[in-house]
């Protein structure tokens, strides 16, 4: 089993940063997107809408309570 790494936001953002812009150097060579990565990225868009309709239905706006 796996030890969990603990990092800070930074060090997180920083390894998501060089990650995106690694696919994005990839894909560009490939051309289009792999079958298997367009349905996980409608996914997200997907369920980013649901968050933003939730927070919108809040009674007090975007309220992150």
């Amino acid at each position: 089993m796996r030890k969990p790494v603990d990092i800070d936001s930074q060090h997180s953002r920083a390894i998501v940063k060089k990650i995106g812009e690694r696919l994005r150097a990839s894909l560009e060579e490939d051309g289009e997107l792999p079958v298997i990565l367009r349905k996980q990225i409608e996914r997200l868009r997907q369920s980013e809408n649901e968050t933003q309709a939730k927070r919108f239905d809040h009674p007090y706006g975007d309220d992150k309570s």
